[in-house]
């Protein structure tokens, strides 16, 4: 895999991706960027090795843009969305009855709630157990070792939240990631709407990091502090760092960090989750070659199980003149202020998600700028559901149940369900053409698992067996080369297409039958 060089020390604090809503939250303020360096973002935000932009002097008339995978804390904590501090900005709290935060009717509270496993509580949703191999063996059970300490808190029973717990350290001692070490971390977190004294779930979202363990007395657990300037006080989320930029460690702990590492190649993740029916819809996710199954084991729970492999995720930086933009690229920059920021210095970059049709839109533009050239590659392994999924088409908006499955390593993509127009489904990506040396070129994944009777739905089929079609087509119509697989078992038809190129093609399914 082509590496990037890390660099100092900087911050991703001044936005936070709601990738549920695609809206953009101001936590800090541009005055405070240069204070807010590492405090403000969680020690749990890590994507492999860090990739630090160079910024550029706005005052100058430069930006700067990165585009990449961003997510909020996998620590537990709750946003009071109903509040502001001195600075304008929403304050955190440690559980939902301290610092800013209540149960009282009025209240308006975003809760962040990393479950537990099911030996804790199998009541709820948890994790039942985590399997790391390598892609042509038989999987293997990871051990479990412990959870870190750091920000848990009690549920609501009357409310119907469960309590709140911390990432999980596991061992596989028969497969290394690619640092030699046998050490994994797992966080999978619920989010949860509190809105006029009614709870609803928004959803879940579930990441394992291969790291690679420090002790170092400098570190500390993630927690919710408090700080002051300028005689105004707000709250952080935050950890003793050790000098590490904040994205570096999985989780920490009192004198320790799980440094985040590359996954080997060839390996295969499992994870095995109990999760409310409430969860259900679709999933999306960082991962390639999934195998999912889904089983009821009660009234309110599934047991879902996801088998799959990590995925090298590209990123794109572009540094340019404001001038050079297209006047809607220019425009977009105006909504969302950025992130990052080096050190007390005034060089600063823009952030924005890799999620959404307008970033795959920012993408195509910024390529260009980038030489075609990715910044940064990365492995991931994380699947997450969709909040909301609103077609239009009953057959892929149902709620009840799981639906479908879809995932790239797309450096951007369009994020929700494929849409179902004139027989196709079509998925939209973006990316740049070349890895980080300027020779290779990028290499596309899509992986689309949908219940066969959903198929069935959407064009009316029998119970006869169906085949399907997989189209990688150009900005200009132009057909892209695809390893393409089609397969219907137990109940779920999967199909994928690997090998494609960027920078921004469309992949589209037909799905047929013999009559």
């Amino acid at each position: 895999m082509t590496k990037s060089p890390a660099g100092n020390q900087a911050q991703f604090a001044s936005i936070w991706i709601n990738r549920a809503k695609g809206d953009v939250l101001r936590i800090v303020k541009k005055s405070l960027i240069a204070f807010l360096i590492v405090a403000l973002l969680p020690a749990q935000v890590a994507w492999g090795e860090q990739f630090v932009p160079e910024g550029v002097d706005e005052s100058k008339g430069d930006v700067a843009i990165l585009v990449r995978d961003i997510f909020t804390s996998s620590q537990s904590f709750v946003h009071n969305q109903g509040e502001k501090d001195a600075f304008g900005n929403r304050p955190f709290c440690s559980s939902l009855t301290t610092e800013s935060c209540s149960t009282a009717p009025s209240e308006n509270l975003r809760i962040f709630q990393t479950i537990p496993l099911c030996s804790v509580d199998a009541s709820a949703s948890c994790i039942e157990g985590l399997d790391v191999y390598s892609a042509d063996s038989q999987p293997q059970a990871a051990t479990y070792i412990r959870n870190v300490s750091g920000v848990q808190f009690s549920g609501d029973k009357r409310l119907g939240i469960p309590a709140a717990y911390t990432p999980a350290i596991w061992d596989a001692p028969l497969h290394p990631n690619a640092s030699g070490s046998t050490r994994y971390v797992t966080s999978v977190q619920i989010r949860w709407l509190y809105r006029f004294g009614k709870v609803s779930l928004e959803n879940f979202f579930a990441v394992v990091h291969p790291v690679r363990e420090i002790q170092d007395q400098k570190f500390g657990p993630s927690g919710v502090g408090k700080a002051t300037r300028n005689g105004k006080t707000f709250t952080y989320l935050g950890a003793m760092n050790n000098g590490y930029t904040a994205e570096e460690c999985a989780t920490t702990d009192v004198g320790y960090c799980a440094k985040v590492v590359e996954f080997a190649e060839n390996t295969r993740v499992g994870l095995k989750l109990r999760l409310s029916k409430e969860l259900t819809g679709w999933l999306q996710g960082r991962i390639s070659k999934p195998s999912l199954k889904v089983t009821s084991i009660g009234s309110n729970l599934d047991r879902v199980e996801i088998d799959a492999s990590p995925v090298e995720v590209p990123q794109l930086y572009a540094a340019t003149k404001v001038s050079n933009l297209p006047n809607w690229l220019q425009g977009s920059l105006s909504a969302n202020f950025g992130g990052g920021g080096r050190a007390f210095s005034d060089r600063q970059w823009r952030i924005f998600s890799s999620e959404g049709e307008q970033v795959v839109r920012i993408t195509r533009a910024l390529a260009k700028i980038a030489n075609n050239r990715a910044a940064h590659v990365s492995t991931s392994w994380n699947v997450s559901s969709l909040q909301r999924v609103a077609t239009g088409n009953r057959c892929l908006d149902n709620p009840n149940r799981l639906v479908g499955l879809v995932t790239t390593n797309a450096l951007a993509y369009s994020g929700g369900a494929p849409q179902f127009k004139n027989g196709f489904l079509s998925y939209q990506v973006a990316g740049a053409h070349y890895l980080p040396d300027g020779t290779t070129k990028t290499e596309g994944t899509y992986d689309l698992a949908l219940r066969s009777e959903t198929a069935r739905c959407l064009y009316g089929f029998s119970r006869a067996p169906i085949s399907a079609t997989i189209s990688v087509v150009g900005s200009k119509g132009e057909k892209k080369f695809a390893t393409t697989v089609v397969r219907e078992r137990s109940g779920w038809l999967t199909m994928a297409a690997y090998g494609f190129t960027f920078s921004s093609p469309t992949i589209q399914v037909k799905l047929t039958q013999k009559r």
